[in-house]
């Protein structure tokens, strides 16, 4: 090979190298940019939930009773992005940390209405001991309860804390409650829908579900009649008397009609459907005329 045959070797071997390195980092570049965008849009739709939580602290703050569209759910459109926001009252639910006090006191109204509300819902009520024996202080099992002695069965195996609940997904790890339950099916509903971790222990009639009126006491036409009236005006302790007296009664200390405790429900979608959710849970003060953040979740 003489001295130009080698030159022009020389020369389309590295224009072959340069466009090869060319071509690489175009695609490198197209795949950052790709991922770039994809982050972009994940950042745009959690500000998108942020905004929703701001606008459902806002609608806490002014709303003496929530409405029920809030809790149904409501969609904002903004520039092809949307924003979904729900609103669930906390105190309409059972506070499952109310059940279980110090040194194993069990409050008896919480506990007995926690155990009409899982037969309202077709769930044993024997699960009820594995619950408290995952809130109580000792390792002594209940009848039907399960202990750390149980938790360590299983792979990989696990303690029973032996304190109150610090998320309601804890739930997934106590014996017996599975997704099924929790969560519930296209025909009954989950056992989450129910109860909270935020509350004075009180259940707000005038918010509460019918799973809950009925679990109180209350049958299929009581129910009704109360709904009924609940959509017209606020309920009071006059009005339950006059429906079913003795049901009243026995859970007048039970009963408030006011709320404090809210949970906000945002996602935010991207024109392009990237989607994040946020859920954030407040505290009503009504004499500072405050919302108060207790707790948020990024999901």
């Amino acid at each position: 090979m003489n001295k130009n045959g080698f030159v022009l070797l020389l020369t389309l071997s590295f224009i072959i190298l340069i466009t090869s390195i060319v071509l690489n980092f175009h695609n490198f570049s197209s795949i950052q940019i790709e991922n770039l965008k994809k982050t972009m849009e994940e950042i745009q739709a959690e500000y998108l939930a942020e905004t929703g939580i701001y606008i459902g602290k806002r609608i806490i703050q002014k709303s003496y009773l929530l409405k029920d569209e809030w809790r149904e759910g409501k969609d904002f459109i903004i520039n092809g992005n949307r924003i979904s926001i729900k609103i669930e009252d906390e105190d309409g639910k059972i506070y499952l940390n109310g059940i279980m006090g110090k040194r194993g006191w069990v409050n008896p109204k919480l506990l007995k209405l926690l155990k009409n509300l899982f037969t309202q819902l077709g769930i044993s009520d024997n699960l009820v001991d594995c619950l408290l024996d995952w809130m109580d202080e000792d390792e002594i099992e209940r009848v039907f309860g399960a202990e750390t002695l149980y938790y360590h069965t299983l792979s990989p195996p696990y303690h029973s804390p032996n304190r109150p609940l610090f998320t309601l997904d804890e739930l997934y790890f106590i014996k017996g409650f599975t997704p099924q339950i929790l969560k519930g099916d296209e025909e009954t509903p989950g056992l989450l829908n129910f109860v909270t971790l935020y509350s004075n222990g009180k259940i707000n009639i005038n918010t509460a579900s019918p799973f809950i009126l009925k679990a109180m006491g209350f049958n299929e036409n009581e129910v009704a009649q109360i709904i009924n009236i609940r959509k017209k005006r606020p309920l009071s302790g006059g009005v339950l008397y006059r429906i079913n007296r003795n049901v009243y009664l026995n859970n007048r200390s039970l009963i408030t009609y006011m709320s404090n405790y809210f949970c906000v429900i945002s996602e935010g979608i991207t024109e392009s459907g990237i989607r994040k959710r946020v859920k954030a849970y407040f505290k009503k003060d009504y004499a500072k005329k405050k919302v108060n953040l207790i707790r948020v979740f990024y999901e």
